[in-house]
């Protein structure tokens, strides 16, 4: 296993994002109430392509990337400002202090042949110590506490978990967050 390269989203990539999304491994996971058409990947994800996601009409700064193990996609991931998008179920403020730099991502490993092989810490620390600790102090994700495989990956990089969040009858995430070395 050697490192990783990051490719920046490109309109090449949504026939791949199509297929990663509606994998039985991805979907019950990543956007798991949108339907996974071609169609609704290109609508949401060409302005990422572009550096930007728009809300309540502006542009907000997204980063998002295709990760590779040599020339073999394999992963996705995204970084943005934690507070230029209200989170699923709850909001954000009610648990951190606005006033900190605080950046979030969403990722998955859409290969199946990179899943359970250590690819997704890998992908995760060489992401966040290269790229996101660049923009942001602190880095939060918020997994489903049944997403247990998530929640290990998240802690085997070193985050640590915060609180359990209920964000629907009978459904927690479990925010967590780690941060950049002083």
């Amino acid at each position: 296993m050697g490192l990783i390269h990051f490719e920046p989203l490109q309109k090449k990539h949504l026939q791949l994002l199509h297929l990663w999304l509606n994998d039985l491994q991805v979907k019950p996971w990543y956007d798991p109430f949108q339907e996974a058409s071609l169609e609704n990947i290109q609508k949401k994800y060409l302005s990422y392509t572009q550096g930007y996601k728009q809300f309540n009409g502006t542009n907000r700064p997204i980063q998002a990337v295709v990760s590779y193990q040599n020339k073999t996609p394999f992963g996705y991931i995204q970084l943005y400002n934690a507070f230029d998008f209200p989170r699923e179920g709850y909001d954000l403020h009610d648990y951190i202090d606005y006033a900190q730099q605080l950046g979030a991502i969403d990722f998955f490993i859409g290969n199946p042949n990179f899943r359970s092989k250590g690819y997704g810490s890998l992908l995760l620390e060489q992401f966040i110590y290269e790229i996101a600790f660049k923009k942001f102090n602190r880095i939060i994700v918020d997994p489903e506490v049944t997403n247990i495989r998530a929640i290990k990956c998240y802690e085997k990089v070193g985050f640590k978990k915060i609180i359990y969040i209920p964000t629907a009858p009978m459904t927690y995430s479990s925010l967590m967050i780690i941060e950049r070395e002083k």
